[in-house]
């Protein structure tokens, strides 16, 4: 009788990766299976023509991640913190960070924005809670809502989204870039009282901005964009975790962007190489703009009712999804 489907994925896996074949069977037989059962399974996947495949395939993986160690190690000799910077100009921000692939915050670029005084409780209930929005909801029930989001949209009275994102801590309703298509008309009326930089953006941010509002205590699990990214924070705090892009090889991606490392709550067990990573954290606040580029590892947690307006509409390339969809699923 073949070991289960699960289990013989398991070892293909791990001898792909270099692991001994002895401690492969340690580990079986500690599970219980039968010994003769086990040795024979693991002698058979070792000679199996796709696992040899797959092992050459993982040698060639274990190069570019070597590769992206030494340029992490490199870098880390002139540590570089991500910084604040007030209205940098055009060609400055272009040079500093968005050509260098590497995080800033802005301030001073979003101070014209009326939403930035305008946008209370009262007033949102009154002037855009006529809406009937898409959200993200009942996440609670589900600890791989995001990337179970489809399941998780439902539409609701916008003013009942403010109530229940200033009634009360929660990661249970959170309207993200996912909802934007359903929100177009929404986003138009809000997106009045929201300015795009000079110098930074294009004015045509249809499909391209996006409103993401939920209570203290929304979360977006780790995971990476494929654009370059601003957030801008109109209400309230966000803390974001981020980890360069050389150090993905320690992020544990699991499927397409998304990791299943929980950077609050590291499971070291399951993890291990997860403690080699540098986690940098930045506490957004109202008023600033989080340049994120593309490829970096961030976790974002709302500490108060929040809004932030997310952008994409660089006057720079901002094209790096061609060929991506051969990453696609798992990883």
């Amino acid at each position: 009788m073949a070991l289960p489907p699960n289990w013989q994925q398991w070892i293909a896996e791990n001898l792909a990766l270099g692991v001994p074949e002895a401690t492969l069977v340690g580990v079986l037989l500690r599970e219980g299976f039968d010994s003769a059962q086990v040795r024979a399974a693991v002698a058979s996947a070792a000679i199996d023509p796709q696992r040899l495949l797959a092992a050459r395939l993982s040698r060639r993986l274990q190069k570019l991640a070597w590769v992206l160690d030494v340029q992490e190690r490199c870098r880390a000799l002139r540590p570089w913190p991500i910084e604040r910077a007030r209205r940098p100009s055009r060609q400055e921000f272009l040079e500093r960070w968005y050509s260098q692939n590497h995080p800033v915050i802005l301030t001073g670029v979003i101070d014209d924005w009326p939403a930035l005084r305008s946008w209370t409780p009262g007033y949102l209930r009154r002037m855009l809670g006529h809406h009937l929005v898409e959200i993200q909801a009942d996440r609670a029930r589900d600890p791989d809502y995001e990337r179970n989001s489809i399941a998780h949209k439902k539409m609701v009275p916008f003013a009942e989204l403010v109530d229940a994102a200033f009634g009360g801590a929660s990661n249970d309703r959170y309207m993200t870039a996912n909802n934007a298509d359903k929100n177009a008309a929404f986003l138009r009326d809000a997106f009045a009282e929201v300015r795009m930089p000079a110098g930074y953006f294009t004015p045509e941010w249809s499909g391209r901005a996006f409103l993401w509002l939920g209570a203290a205590g929304t979360v977006t699990p780790l995971h990476h964009d494929l654009t370059n990214n601003a957030m801008a924070q109109v209400v309230g705090r966000k803390r974001v975790k981020l980890v360069s892009p050389l150090q993905s090889a320690l992020v544990y991606n699991s499927r397409h962007c998304f990791s299943e490392v929980d950077p609050e709550a590291v499971d070291a067990a399951r993890f291990p190489l997860f403690a080699k990573a540098q986690v940098q954290e930045v506490l957004l606040e109202p008023g600033e703009l989080l340049f994120l580029p593309v490829g970096w590892w961030h976790h974002v947690r709302a500490l108060d009712p929040s809004i932030t307006v997310s952008m994409t509409n660089f006057v720079f390339d901002n094209d790096y999804t061609a060929g991506y969809e051969l990453l696609y699923g798992d990883l």
